[in-house]
């Protein structure tokens, strides 16, 4: 997956090479604001390949946490601009880890191969114009943990996203995105959160002790690569 978003990368450089010798539309080499802000009357969409690294945290328990190591993750934004300066937005990244669980009563420690995944709807706002963006987000929707190993449950909950960054214009169709966010998926009373091993191994239905699951983050960078007229 790694070498298919690294081709992706490459393949989208070329592309702004090429735009940049060989212009398809009309390109002011000053770069005034119109470039950024109007390409024509065309609903204008951003496709965004993201890679980066993601900060997984720990869950606590009341029988034990249960931590997930920090790794790289991926995936990719798809933007619809909806007004001046402002995009509505879907985002899915993914954080493919290792996570150990540890029983407080007998230490024990059990291992997990999982994925961590985030689906996410929500807006972003950029201020001022020109080649240099900065922006902010705030997105809502599903985590997905995806345990990797049998007779383990996967499990979804609800989150939220809050981040910033700046996105860098190299010309009226390419640009470079980079940001930071705070994710935070949440524990909604009532449900559960179960972790297990399998038949003839420990396995519990674990309650919770707070409504915020675990506190993960992620900084990530990639290519714009935009559409419209």
């Amino acid at each position: 997956m790694v070498k298919i978003f690294l081709t992706v990368i490459l393949f989208y450089a070329g592309v702004c090479l090429y735009a940049q010798v060989n212009p398809v539309t009309s390109y002011n080499n000053s770069f005034s604001d119109k470039n950024i802000q109007t390409t024509g009357s065309g609903r204008i969409i951003e496709f965004t390949p993201i890679m980066g690294y993601q900060l997984n945290g720990k869950i606590e328990f009341i029988e034990g946490d249960f931590k997930m190591d920090n790794a790289v993750n991926y995936g990719g934004m798809l933007s619809v601009k909806v007004g001046p300066g402002t995009y509505g937005e879907f985002t899915f990244t993914r954080s493919d880890t290792k996570a150990f669980y540890r029983r407080f009563f007998d230490s024990e420690v059990y291992k997990y191969n999982m994925s961590v995944n985030y689906f996410q709807f929500g807006g972003v706002k950029e201020a001022g114009h020109g080649r240099v963006l900065p922006f902010g987000l705030f997105e809502g929707g599903v985590t997905w943990f995806q345990m990797k190993d049998k007779y383990v449950d996967n499990e979804a909950v609800f989150s939220v996203s809050l981040g910033g960054g700046v996105k860098v214009w190299l010309n009226d169709r390419i640009g470079l995105r980079l940001q930071g966010r705070f994710l935070m998926p949440l524990y909604v009373y009532g449900s559960g959160f179960f972790v297990g091993i399998g038949t003839g191994g420990p396995s519990a239905g674990l309650s919770m002790n707070t409504n915020l699951l675990t506190l993960q983050g992620d900084f990530t960078g990639g290519l714009i690569f935009r559409l419209g007229n």
